[in-house]
């Protein structure tokens, strides 16, 4: 019996076609210090604004001028593993604040037009409690973990809602050969780098890096990966995200983001 060939059957004028015009909306992920002005700027986004708290109380520190005539909305997600609990106890516990997480994202994802999660590595910290009753630091076990994170923040493009994904730092061990012990140890470079997710770089549209400049009295915001390549690698005094959507797309207008 002869079988169909699916290629002669589809109608090619069905197939979207790509736009040229800018997105309507943009994901990014910005990592700093303690105080380095990630909040900050992740508040000058486009309102109404749901923040994610995974931080309790990160968003309190931002001066009183971002929040000023925006609806802002924030859900706290506080886990705090108690010592002496089983690995069961301490899932269920995690399992519970994240499925809390889920649902009120996916509520704001269908009234806002931002989602701030504070913090992405505070959250991925909790998923991997949820699933492992630990912080298991074994990658081979991390594919449904990967799954998950991904369709989640994808889901957000998919709404039309921007997603900033707000990092701190930590330090960056590798392997080293050590002659007297005969064998490789963990080495500090000294170099600060991400945490959370290691999906987060190659998900977003955007990468930042934030630091507080004490002679100048200003944030400084480091631009990683970006649409309009002239702008990569360069540090903005004070960048708030109007200017940072209108650099990465020079040919959009404000009112393509809600501005």
């Amino acid at each position: 019996m002869a079988t169909a060939k699916n290629h002669e059957t589809v109608d090619w004028a069905s197939y979207e076609k790509l736009s040229e015009d800018a997105p309507s909306s943009l994901s990014w992920a910005s990592n700093g210090e303690e105080g380095s002005g990630k909040s900050d700027f992740a508040l000058s986004a486009p309102g109404p604004i749901y923040v994610c708290a995974f931080d309790a109380f990160g968003m309190n520190r931002v001066r009183k001028e971002r929040k000023v005539d925006k609806d802002i909305r924030i859900g706290r997600y506080i886990f705090q593993p108690v010592k002496g609990q089983s690995k069961n106890q301490l899932g269920d516990a995690a399992m519970a604040v994240w499925n809390k997480f889920v649902a009120d994202y996916r509520v704001a994802l269908q009234h806002v037009r931002t989602v701030l999660i504070d913090r992405e590595d505070i959250g991925y910290e909790v998923l991997r409690y949820a699933n492992f009753g630990a912080q298991n630091d074994a990658p081979k076990e991390y594919g449904p973990l990967n799954t998950e994170m991904n369709s989640l923040y994808q889901e957000a493009t998919a709404a039309g809602v921007n997603l900033g994904l707000l990092r701190t730092n930590r330090d960056k061990w590798i392997s080293k050969f050590d002659p007297a012990k005969g064998k490789m140890v963990p080495s500090n470079t000294g170099e600060r780098i991400p945490d959370g997710w290691n999906g987060v770089a190659g998900l977003v549209d955007i990468t930042l890096s934030h630091r507080w400049d004490p002679i100048g009295r200003v944030y400084q915001t480091k631009i990683g990966k970006f649409p309009n390549s002239q702008a990569r690698d360069q540090e903005f005094p004070d960048l708030d995200w109007p200017l940072m959507a209108m650099t990465a797309y020079p040919d959009s207008m404000p009112e393509d983001w809600g501005l």
